[in-house]
This record gives C-alpha cells, structure tokens and sequence, in this order.
C-alpha cells in the first residue's frame, strides 16, 4: 500500500466509512510506516477537537430572510425591459451591419419607377426610402471609418466591442437599481 491511499483510507475511516478488509490493511500499513502513524495519531486527535463541539445553530429569522429575498428577485417585468433593451441595441448594431443593402433597396426603387400611378406611388415609397438610406450610408461610411474594410474579423471584433457596451450599459441602466432596490428592502 501506498502511503497516499493509507491518506485516503484514514479520511474514510475516521467517517467510519471505510470496510473492515480495507480496515485491516491501513492497520498492517500503520504498524510498519511511522510517518502514516504520525499523521493518524494527528488525525485522531484533530478528530477528537471536533467530535466534542457544538453545532452552530442557525439564526431564528434565516428563512424568513431567506424567503425575503427570493421575494425581492426581479420580477418579469424588468426582465423583459432588459430584453427589449437588448432587442433595440442589436437591431441598432444590425443596422451598421445592414446598411449597404439600404443603398441597394434604394436602387432598386429608383429602377421600378415609372409614369402614371404606380409611378406616384414609386416617387412616395422613395421618397420616404431615400432619407433611410441616407442615413444607413452615414452609418456604413462611420463604421468604415472606424474598421478596417478589408478585416472581416475587425468588423466582428467591432461588433463583439458595440455588444459588450451594450450589456455593460443593460447592467448599469436596468439591473443596478433592481439591485440597490432590493437591497434596500432587504435591511
């Protein structure tokens, strides 16, 4: 036997877990390794510190503390004000993202207009189109600015950057004063 499984074989027979052969061999092992006697003398000793102490008894108020503060969790509706949060945030970075097909979309209306009244109705769907792509193209030339054109992977790292602002701000905005609230209500 080792001395490491003599370690392991003391743990489980001071939990008075350990089977009687396996009992027997720590013995042999114990009768001719000082070092592991040493240790076992220690053990026990440790082991008798414990067995005479008293149990610490838990404060009388703990589950209504506890029920308390489960009560003081967030409640759904500010979950779901961090979701809609979310939602807005990443369609906002879908439309860095998105921005060259509002160019297309515009082109494509300029393509389909024609005289007479699906003409009309062409110039008012454009006209209410050409601002959207305007503005989709500032945004693509700021993103542009900022990221390398040529690094997909810089326009990636670029977007993990926007979301974890976003998460940061969610968790700041929305959730610190669900927390200093309950907190609050707490003590």
């Amino acid at each position: 036997m080792r001395c490491h499984d003599a370690h392991e074989w003391m743990s489980l027979k001071l939990d008075r877990r350990l089977p009687a052969d396996l009992e027997r061999e720590l013995q042999a092992h114990l009768a001719n390794c000082p070092a592991c006697a040493e240790e076992w003398s220690t053990w026990q000793e440790i082991a008798n510190l414990f067995e005479g102490a008293p149990l610490a008894e838990p404060p009388e108020d703990l589950a209504a503390r506890v029920l308390l503060r489960l009560e003081a969790r967030p409640h759904w509706s500010a979950l779901l004000c961090s979701l809609l949060a979310l939602l807005a945030g990443l369609v906002a970075i879908s439309a860095l993202f998105l921005a060259p097909w509002a160019q297309a979309c515009s082109l494509a209306l300029r393509v389909i207009l024609t005289p007479g009244a699906l003409g009309a109705i062409s110039h008012a769907v454009a006209d209410v189109v050409r601002p959207l792509a305007l503005a989709a193209e500032a945004v693509r030339i700021a993103v542009r600015a900022v990221v390398t054109p040529k690094s997909a992977l810089a326009a990636l790292g670029y977007g993990a950057v926007l979301l974890a602002a976003l998460a940061g701000w969610l968790r700041l905005v929305v959730l610190s004063p669900i927390r200093a609230r309950s907190s609050a209500e707490f003590e």
